[in-house]
């Protein structure tokens, strides 16, 4: 591609959900940090590459290689299944590369892995990583929940999840939850690079029909929303909140399918039962919502975020649209949610199914919006640490010589 310059190899093997918008973002910001780009997707080369250039990105300095990868199961080797899995993982993904620089005439210089859970188990030795994957490497790893147990040492061994981390060619891992990032970089002793929790801000379309219809059916009251119904985002909670609190100051919102699997089969019942006949102060939408203005429409119809995530470790990107729409949140005091949620008065945090503690939450947030006493002073400075152009800092570091601690 582009003489003088290195190019990354830019890999998701899923589709589903925000990777399809993460895949582009990543692109256009590598590129930015100087880097040509080789895309790794299991679909959408043509929309992928007419929207990054419709957004100005030369696309001339993008390749797209479209691949599918397949987890192999293993159940014959006891505690090291996963292991050999996601060793399987690894030479599969080599091979893809391999395939992809015969066939586009590339040699990858580096190589950024955009799920990089996938790619870790416990007892798979670094070595073994090193020795069947040959390039440097790095990745976004999403869900490191494991850093919140309980007398965890303070280096990774060989049956610690994150061993891989230690590989040679690995130069850095990349999180969203900046208050881990002391305690990963000195279990793996490698760097580890802090990624904005970015959002869309597409404007709000204007005439979207859910938002017209959730401002007239709230008629004046104050709108809850969740986003979203998977048992860890809150959902029984919410429910609960929306049965016992005044019917006539509140208007609830939920949007989304409600995923049988997450329940147990009295809890989906219930919850079933709920939105077969809702309350008339709740309004559920059973379809997902499409990312951009159609989302930050329904988004800027509401008047209060329901974050009171149930026992989730990570980071929400919820976060970052409430401070771009300028939105309280109601949200769990517990890990980055609440952290962040309390560091820049984002609303109020509550203990995770304690309903009395929640209805008056919601009842000082209603007073604060009522009588417009709410404070977002700090939501510009959120802000400027989650702005999406942050990535080409990101990447930079990311990819830095000498990356290892």
């Amino acid at each position: 591609m582009g003489k003088g310059r290195s190019t990354v190899a830019l890999l998701d093997h899923h589709a589903e959900g925000h990777h399809h918008a993460f895949i582009k973002l990543f692109t256009k910001y590598l590129l930015r940090a100087g880097y040509d780009v080789c895309i790794f997707f299991p679909v959408n080369k043509e929309l992928i590459l007419s929207e990054l250039s419709a957004d100005g990105v030369d696309v001339s300095r993008v390749q797209f290689f479209t691949f599918t990868l397949t987890r192999q199961t293993h159940t014959r080797l006891g505690r090291f299944n996963e292991a050999a899995s996601v060793l399987q993982l690894w030479i599969d993904t080599r091979r893809a590369l391999k395939a992809a620089e015969q066939k586009l005439k590339l040699k990858f210089d580096r190589v950024f892995l955009a799920w990089l859970d996938d790619y870790l188990a416990n007892y798979l030795p670094p070595q073994a990583v090193d020795a069947v994957f040959p390039y440097s490497w790095s990745g976004l790893y999403f869900h490191p929940w494991y850093l919140f147990q309980d007398g965890l040492k303070n280096r990774a061994t060989v049956s610690s999840i994150d061993s891989v981390l230690r590989a040679r060619k690995c130069l850095s891992v990349a999180v969203h939850d900046e208050f881990l990032l002391p305690k990963l970089a000195e279990r793996i002793q490698k760097r580890v690079i802090f990624f904005p929790e970015i959002a869309d801000a597409t404007p709000p379309r204007q005439d979207e029909p859910t938002a017209q219809e959730i401002r007239t059916r709230a008629n004046g009251r104050i709108v809850v929303g969740l986003i979203g119904l998977a048992k860890r985002k809150g959902t029984l909670h919410l429910l609960a909140l929306a049965t016992h609190a005044d019917p006539s100051q509140f208007f609830f919102f939920f949007a989304g399918k409600l995923p049988e699997a997450d329940y147990t089969t009295e809890e989906y019942t219930k919850a079933k039962s709920f939105f077969d006949n809702p309350p008339k102060n709740c309004f559920h939408y059973p379809n997902s919502i499409a990312e951009g203005e159609t989302i930050n429409a329904v988004i800027n119809a509401l008047d209060i975020l329901f974050l009171v995530y149930d026992n989730f470790k990570s980071s929400s990107n919820f976060n970052t649209k409430a401070a771009h729409f300028r939105k309280p949140v109601l949200a769990t005091k517990r890990f980055w949610i609440g952290k962040v949620t309390e560091k820049f008065l984002m609303g109020e945090t509550v203990e995770e199914g304690n309903l009395s503690q929640t209805l008056t939450a919601l009842n000082t947030l209603r007073d604060r919006i009522k009588t417009n006493t709410l404070d977002f002073s700090r939501y510009d400075e959120y802000l400027s640490l989650h702005k999406e152009e942050n990535l080409t800092e990101s990447f930079t570091k990311a990819f830095a010589a000498h990356a290892s601690a």
